[in-house]
């Protein structure tokens, strides 16, 4: 961050220019978006200065005239950028208002449409099945960082039959389950607890410290500006989704922003001990379109297909309701997470003694023992 950029903020700010367009200005100028939002913090707002009120004078009609046609130069020359910023955008500059305005959205819905393909899948069922399709729609809301909520209905399909179906809700660090069908039941009986809220807390699964959902979801969004993980490989046909005008974009994976913004995310996260991964670990295709709208920069669309050797994944989620308020109450009846374990597995054994040797093959002393207190082995 240089004293230049602050200094142009805080003079763009005095004349009472938007943030919004200040950013864009500084965007389509060539500066890279994370220095515009570092710069954009410290900034204080000046409020406008007021005119000064002028006193009536007598000007000359030739003077009167030169400033007219200079006033009509500059409205041209004002034009012409406008039309040059605004109406013929670079797919790159558009890309990066959207990911500029990614920090706006607190709220939207989805509803997404996910495929594998040529993978061994066959223990989801009872018979042989090259492929599965999850489905998903719900919402997220994070208007209120403190006590962000959440909803999802999701259903895995083997060979057009549900297998696996579950409703999601989380109001801050609170989540709740309710199951329907699953492919499961050979290992489990889950009778006793299909189509029941289950409620687990971050403490039920392990997580004794409370995470801080806005600060792990700005730190990535930050991680994603710096480092966008894809690029553009060509510009097609805009089309109308929801409603809504779009632009239309291929893109594919952009390997080296993909690593760094990996290993951010990683850090971010958490993931102590966790290796670092390299452009030469990166052995998959990854390719897909996005659409943007055109007047708001929201991605409203978006596709993606996986390959690797092993087989693929194709997918696609819609999105939309961007910074509404979403209403969602927790449910009224349901029971804790320790409740349900026992209901599943009476005598509180998870694994057999064989299952238990192999896991505990993998893991250090104090995992073990950690593994047991949590599942009561």
């Amino acid at each position: 961050m240089t004293e230049e950029l602050v200094g142009y903020i805080k003079g763009e700010r005095a004349r009472g220019v938007s943030d919004e367009k200040i950013r864009q200005a500084l965007f389509d100028a060539g500066w890279m978006i994370v220095d515009i939002e570092e710069a954009m913090e410290p900034v204080e707002h000046i409020e406008p200065a007021l005119p000064q009120s002028v006193r009536k004078s007598r000007v000359p009609k030739k003077f009167l005239l030169a400033v007219g046609f200079l006033l009509l130069v500059a409205l041209l020359i004002a034009g012409g950028v406008y039309a040059y910023q605004n109406v013929f955008l670079s797919p790159e500059r558009i890309v990066g208002r959207m990911l500029l305005g990614l920090g706006d959205i607190k709220s939207f819905s989805y509803e997404s449409r996910f495929e594998v393909k040529q993978a061994d899948i066959s223990y989801l069922y009872e018979s042989s099945a090259e492929s599965a399709i999850l489905t998903a729609s719900g919402f997220t809301d994070i208007n209120d960082g403190q006590n962000p909520k959440s909803r999802a209905d999701i259903d895995l399909m083997v060979q057009g039959q549900s297998v696996g179906r579950v409703e999601f809700l989380s109001f801050g660090e609170s989540f709740y389950f309710k199951l329907y069908e699953t492919a499961f039941d050979e290992l489990f009986n889950l009778t006793p607890i299909r189509e029941k809220w289950v409620k687990v807390e971050l403490t039920d699964v392990g997580a004794d410290e409370q995470v801080d959902s806005t600060e792990v979801y700005e730190k990535i969004k930050a991680e994603f500006m710096e480092h966008p993980p894809f690029k553009i490989d060509k510009q097609l046909e805009g089309q109308e989704i929801n409603g809504v005008n779009t632009y239309h974009y291929s893109y594919m994976l952009d390997e080296e922003n993909f690593v760094e913004f990996a290993n951010g995310v990683s850090e971010t996260l958490g993931f102590e001990g966790a290796e670092k991964i390299g452009i030469e670990d990166v052995t998959t295709s990854v390719y897909g379109e996005i659409w943007i709208g055109k007047g708001d920069m929201r991605p409203y669309k978006l596709t993606v297909n996986v390959v690797d050797d092993n087989g693929s994944l194709n997918g696609e989620i819609t999105m939309g309701r961007f910074n509404e308020i979403f209403e969602a109450s927790a449910p009224s009846e349901f029971m804790g997470f320790e409740e349900a374990i026992m209901l599943i597995v009476p005598e509180g054994n998870l694994f057999s003694e064989e299952e238990l040797d192999e896991i505990y093959g993998e893991l250090t002393p104090e995992e073990i023992e950690e593994l047991r207190q949590l599942y009561q082995l």
